[in-house]
């Protein structure tokens, strides 16, 4: 009698375990859960974008080598890669996670277009300019992220 309770007990247990986690794996994305993916996009793309100047400018002053810039850029690529991910892994679910969405997509694509171009730059003059240029994004990604925190 006393192992049927304690099997009882456990299946019990091991049912209220399942059901808790098929409703946290199918729960619908809110404000706070979009939020959240969305800043953390921002964060990895400004990591990668921030630590790609850096080391485009540490290049283009002799302080680092080209094979250690590239990995540097490669690295920052999957960081923007991985934020890219994130964002589109959730959808909106209202108007204002859908304008936070149309302000983070179009700092993603900048952030692309500065990572290629600093992956692009052949000589010192042009790997300045490239870090130089991402400037703008980068702030726009750090306001973002300091508005939506």
């Amino acid at each position: 009698m006393r192992a049927r309770t304690w099997a009882a007990v456990g299946v019990a247990l091991v049912a209220v375990t399942w059901a808790g986690m098929g409703y946290l794996s199918t729960k619908p994305t809110d404000f706070h859960t979009y939020r959240v993916a969305a800043v953390g996009a921002a964060q990895s793309a400004y990591g990668g974008l921030a630590t790609a100047q850096i080391t485009s400018r540490a290049l283009a002053d002799g302080e680092v080598t080209g094979p250690y810039a590239t990995s540097v850029l490669d690295d920052a690529r999957e960081a923007l890669a991985g934020a890219v991910k994130r964002l589109a892994a959730e959808s909106p679910p209202d108007p204002p996670t859908t304008a936070m969405r149309d302000e983070l997509g179009p700092l993603l694509l900048d952030t692309d277009r500065a990572l290629s171009t600093m992956e692009d730059a052949a000589t010192a003059v042009e790997q300045r300019a490239a870090a130089d240029g991402a400037t703008a994004t980068a702030d726009a990604l750090r306001r973002f992220i300091e508005d939506h925190t």
